[in-house]
């Protein structure tokens, strides 16, 4: 597929939205589709242009249009043809299940605009070896990346508080993991079935440790667990 013309390189990043807001910044309407603008690759935005309410579906490679500061709840869920996503700089927030089951894409940079990944925004991407999570994200959802069984590394920025009940379920190809002094809590399931992951360090910030947050790591030789944990 042809790519769009638009690009993302002088685009200013968005106002972060409140984090009570995403839910319903990112939740798509059947009004909000029968309202949508649709692009020359069939991709639907609302009427502003400020949310990407439908991907193509049948796209590749595609180029979210600059100026876009949501992508939408579902807007690429099951495009198994999507292989490359080009986010531009104005997006503040992913959307629960935006890249569900894209079981064709290889790899993703989030901007360093986004300060909210929704809840499986990329489970089941099965064939994504490598993300970048920029220092503005704050919260990975639950599920966010559970079943990427490629993912073989990943390093959460220092901005992160929070990782979200069975965020890395899964994730089999998983051999290490940073987690930085800002993390509070690790949910429940967090790294369940990380079946390669052999070290694993938690820093003194860490107060809860939910259940089963390493059930099924069968690499896992050693642990250390800070006095912070209660």
């Amino acid at each position: 597929m042809a790519r769009n013309k638009d690009t993302e390189n002088s685009t200013p990043s968005a106002p972060a939205p409140a984090d009570n807001d995403i839910a319903k910044l990112t939740k798509v309407t059947d009004q909000d589709l029968a309202e949508a603008m649709v692009d020359e690759y069939g991709a639907k935005y609302s009427k502003d242009g400020k949310r990407l309410l439908k991907g193509p579906r049948y796209a590749s490679l595609y180029n979210i249009k600059k100026g876009t500061e949501i992508i939408g709840k579902f807007a690429f869920d099951s495009c198994s043809s999507l292989t490359s996503i080009n986010i531009p700089t104005s997006v503040a927030a992913i959307g629960d299940c935006a890249f569900d089951n894209c079981s064709s894409l290889t790899s993703i940079t989030i901007p360093p605009s986004v300060t909210a990944i929704g809840d499986s925004a990329f489970s089941y991407c099965s064939r994504l070896t490598s993300i970048t999570i920029p220092p503005s994200v704050t919260t990975i959802g639950k599920d966010a990346f559970s079943s990427c069984k490629s993912l073989t590394s990943i390093t959460i920025p220092p901005s992160v508080t929070t990782i979200g009940y069975e965020a890395f379920r899964g994730c089999e190809s998983l051999t290490s993991i940073t987690i930085p002094p800002s993390v509070i809590n690790i949910g429940s399931g967090a790294f369940r079935g990380c079946e390669s992951l052999t070290s694993i360090t938690i820093p003194p910030s860490v107060i809860n440790i939910g259940s089963g947050a390493f059930r099924g790591c069968e690499s896992l030789t050693s642990i250390t667990i800070p006095p912070s944990v209660i």
